[in-house]
């Protein structure tokens, strides 16, 4: 096994405004030879929000080595006081949720203390 191409890229954009499928497939390109390539789609009431989770999306075929994952839908399902007062940003039972939800993905969870 190759511990750096078997190990799984976790791609979180985030919230800080619109990108382009170039910008995108920029960014990818280099990572073609990871054998998982996670990509999470955008959680925000921002105008680009539609736009950029429909790239991230489209980026996604069968076969590649992406594998989309839901943010925007995963993260009503975070139980507690998963956010901070702008809605965005994770409190602590939001990162075990989102670390945990990555981890499902990849084969491991992370306990609570």
């Amino acid at each position: 096994a190759d511990l750096i191409t078997d190990t799984p890229i976790v791609i979180h954009l985030g919230t800080n405004g619109p990108i382009t499928a170039e910008t995108l497939n920029e960014l990818l390109r280099p990572l073609s030879g990871f054998k998982n390539v996670l990509l999470l789609n955008v959680r925000a009431n921002r105008s680009w929000t539609a736009q950029n989770n429909a790239i991230l999306e489209a980026r996604d075929q069968p076969g590649d080595n992406i594998i989309l994952i839901d943010w925007a839908t995963k993260a009503q399902e975070c139980t507690g006081d998963c956010f901070a007062a702008d809605g965005i940003h994770l409190s602590a039972d939001g990162v075990r949720f989102y670390a945990n939800m990555i981890r499902e993905v990849t084969g491991s969870t992370v306990r609570r203390r």
